[in-house]
C-alpha cells in the first residue's frame, strides 16, 4: 500500500465568519466544517495532520502539527503539515472546502 498523507488544513480563526470561533467547528447541514472534511479525507490512512495547536478542536494533540514560528496563514499550514512525516503521497484539504465528497 502506497503511504498516502492526510494533512486537514484547520487552523483558521474564523474572524470574518458569524459566530466568532475556529472556522473548522463553523457548522453547515448540521456537520461542522471539520466533520465533513474528514469525511471527504476518507481513506487515506490513519495518522492525518490537522489543524494549529492552539485551537480548540475536537481533534487529539498527536494528530495537530503546529505551524513553524514565525509563518501564519494556509500555507504555513500545509507545509506544517507535509513536513510530519514521510509519505510517497499526499491529499491536502482545507476545512473551508465544504462541498469535497470522496471518490467511490
Amino acid at each position: 500500500m502506497t503511504d498516502l498523507l492526510g494533512v486537514l488544513v484547520a487552523g483558521g480563526r474564523g474572524r470574518r465568519l458569524p459566530g466568532a470561533g475556529p472556522k473548522a467547528l463553523l457548522e453547515l447541514g448540521g456537520l461542522t466544517l471539520l466533520e465533513r472534511a474528514r469525511r471527504a479525507r476518507r481513506g487515506v490512512r490513519r495518522g492525518d495532520r490537522r489543524g494549529a495547536r492552539d485551537l480548540a478542536l475536537p481533534v487529539p494533540a498527536a494528530q495537530r502539527v503546529a505551524d513553524r514560528p514565525g509563518t501564519v496563514g494556509p500555507l504555513a499550514g500545509i507545509v506544517a503539515g507535509l513536513s510530519a512525516r514521510p509519505f510517497e503521497r499526499a491529499l491536502v484539504l482545507g476545512v473551508d472546502f465544504p462541498f469535497m465528497r470522496p471518490r467511490r
